[in-house]
């Protein structure tokens, strides 16, 4: 069965940079398919990922500066990107570099989603802001679907 990964990134400690954390570990609690498996990358990007042989979609939670207002839910494709250097990330890796990584290993990825947050502050704390916090149920429930949107296709085919 090919697997589903969701990869909550950022770090905990720097308040709503750590939201994809805090999104893996309540989707950690969920019951979810045998091929879906849930990871807590923190800022060590995706090294987690070098041993997987094959990734069927990759579900990324992450803070993600869009120019929204604090607390936007986004949901983008990666192949929907009009260029390869778009900065998705507040880290010093961006997703697009820690997936070229991936890809230089030999590593097959079909489908890439990043579910993203826009983040309100961004600074030494723990916890999540007012406005961050709102939305991730909203989050959760948008992996969820990206999940079974997955997992549908993996029983049609």
């Amino acid at each position: 069965m090919s697997e589903v990964i969701v990869v909550g990134v950022g770090n905990l400690l720097l308040m709503d940079e750590g939201v994809g954390c805090w999104i893996a570990r309540r989707l950690k609690k969920r019951v979810l398919p045998e091929n879906v498996e849930i990871e807590e990358a923190g800022t060590a990007s995706f090294d987690t990922l070098l041993v997987k042989k094959h990734i069927k979609k990759l579900i990324i939670v992450d803070a993600v500066r869009g120019g929204g207002k604090p607390g936007t839910v986004y949901k983008i494709k990666l192949s929907n990107l009009p260029f390869k250097d778009f900065p998705l990330s507040l880290h010093q890796f961006t997703i697009i570099d820690s997936l070229n990584i991936l890809r230089s290993s030999g590593r097959s990825i079909n489908d890439v989603v990043v579910i993203g947050i826009e983040p309100a502050k961004i600074e030494w704390g723990l916890g999540l802001s007012e406005d961050v916090s709102k939305k991730i149920f909203k989050a959760i429930d948008m992996v969820l679907e990206e999940v079974e949107d997955a997992c549908n296709r993996d029983e049609t085919n």
